[in-house]
């Protein structure tokens, strides 16, 4: 039995994934705020980017990470990885490349640092 904070973290996780899906079967682009909407109006509770960094933490590769630059700010974008199927069978024991390759936060910062210096 979970204690209640991590079934908490669980049914967001499971509502992130459908929202994620459901997003890109409308030919979206799986931004942050719409994640959060829709989290929002399935848990009917308040969805935050810390709950993505938690969610993280547990399952680091479960999801691809991406900051686009749009209307003056950066929108992070969530997206599963194209080997996610062989990860969660047990196939591959690595994520894939795209994984590692994509901005992290620190690096978003980093970025963001240096612009501002």
């Amino acid at each position: 039995m979970l204690p209640p904070k991590y079934k908490d973290l669980l049914k967001f996780f499971e509502t992130v994934d459908n929202t994620i899906n459901y997003i890109k079967s409308k030919q979206g682009s799986p931004q942050f705020t719409l994640i959060q909407k829709g989290v929002q109006n399935s848990t009917k509770r308040k969805f935050e980017v810390h709950h993505i960094q938690q969610i993280l933490s547990v399952c680091p590769f479960m999801y691809n990470q991406n900051w686009l630059f749009k209307e003056g700010r950066y929108e992070l974008i969530l997206d599963f990885p194209s080997n996610i199927k062989e990860l969660l069978s047990g196939v591959e024991k690595e994520p894939s490349e795209e994984c590692l390759t994509k901005f992290m936060l620190s690096d978003l910062l980093e970025k963001r640092k240096a612009y501002f210096e």
